[in-house]
């Protein structure tokens, strides 16, 4: 309930987890379809453990993109403005320590 961001509710589980004695050496990550891989990004740079020792998974439910727009998530203009701003904070990011680095396509940053 303090977290704020993706990145501290990965620092504040970590805590939570070591406070209780609680080895951590697989983690599930859940998250909407389309963050999946930012989430993974800012796993790998957060995690205040050691990453060798921890497998992190990354899931989240299993929805046709045109299936997915609903009451609780918006329409379809809605979910691509959210994607976009995905791209650029997956771009942006890592210049900021927030998230690893990942390859992204021209095709994509030229979208």
């Amino acid at each position: 309930t303090e977290a704020t961001n993706t990145g501290e509710n990965i620092r504040l589980s970590f805590h939570v987890l070591l406070e209780h004695n609680i080895p951590a050496c697989r983690v599930i990550l859940v998250q909407q379809p389309f963050m999946e891989r930012r989430v993974l990004a800012t796993f790998l740079r957060q995690w205040p453990g050691e990453k060798e020792n921890t497998r992190a998974i990354v899931t989240s439910p299993s929805v046709d993109m045109w299936d997915y727009p609903n009451p609780a998530v918006g329409n379809a203009s809605d979910l691509i403005c959210y994607m976009l701003g995905v791209v650029e904070r997956i771009r942006d990011y890592p210049q900021k320590g927030f998230q690893v680095e990942q390859e992204m396509s021209a095709e994509v940053l030229d979208a």
